[in-house]
């Protein structure tokens, strides 16, 4: 499914930059080509399969990304999505053994800077909830379950890159509200525009 929706993007959409290192790689492309809404949006993959912005910014072992939503109002090229913002390559301190536990779960929360020894390369760390987690959450455009909390993603327009982001906690999906809203995974604030690309419970920007 996630390769099929690559196909279809890059169909629709031009291809402007690439930055490509290991199996993490981002392109940035051209949407709402020849309107007043045409911007560039940057997509991230890992292994050709395409990276939801389920959190804000990872440290991957290639470099940070952070994905940076519209900014009103969108024209003049305006530049969203994933963002090579550091290709400096972090050392962490080992510490303690990564569990059956952790492995079984695809996550573990640590503090700054430490990494469990057996921490699969493939894992990212997320500086702003200071937790390790599988890329395959990424990929599968939601966030594990972390005290009863669940974010993800949802495509409403795929050929210009336009998401949803939906908060659901104990089972249950919370409607939009008129103030932030603190989770496990950052804070939140509402979206509720029916804007063309991004639009729902969105990260708070730091």
């Amino acid at each position: 499914m996630n390769k099929m929706f690559l196909i279809i993007f890059c169909y629709f959409s031009i291809s402007l930059e690439i930055y490509s290192a290991s199996a993490w790689e981002r392109k940035d492309f051209i949407v709402y080509k020849g309107t007043r809404s045409e911007g560039v949006v940057g997509i991230l993959t890992f292994n050709k399969v395409i990276v939801y912005p389920v959190v804000c910014k990872i440290e991957t072992e290639e470099g940070t990304f952070e994905y940076l939503y519209y900014k009103l109002p969108f024209v003049g090229k305006g530049i969203r999505g994933w963002q090579l913002i550091n290709t400096v390559k972090r050392k962490y301190i080992i510490s303690g053994k990564i569990s059956k536990e952790d492995l079984a779960n695809g996550w573990y929360r640590a503090d700054d800077g430490v990494q469990k020894e057996g921490t699969p390369k493939d894992w990212v760390w997320l500086p702003t909830i200071k937790i390790w987690m599988s890329h395959n959450y990424l990929c599968m455009k939601k966030m594990p379950s972390i005290d009863g909390w669940i974010y993800q993603i949802e495509v409403v327009d795929a050929t210009n890159w336009c998401i949803k982001g939906r908060l659901f906690k104990d089972g249950y999906e919370l409607s939009l509200q008129d103030t932030n809203l603190e989770t496990p995974f950052g804070i939140f604030r509402p979206e509720k525009k029916c804007s063309r690309t991004e639009n729902g419970w969105l990260y708070m920007m730091k």
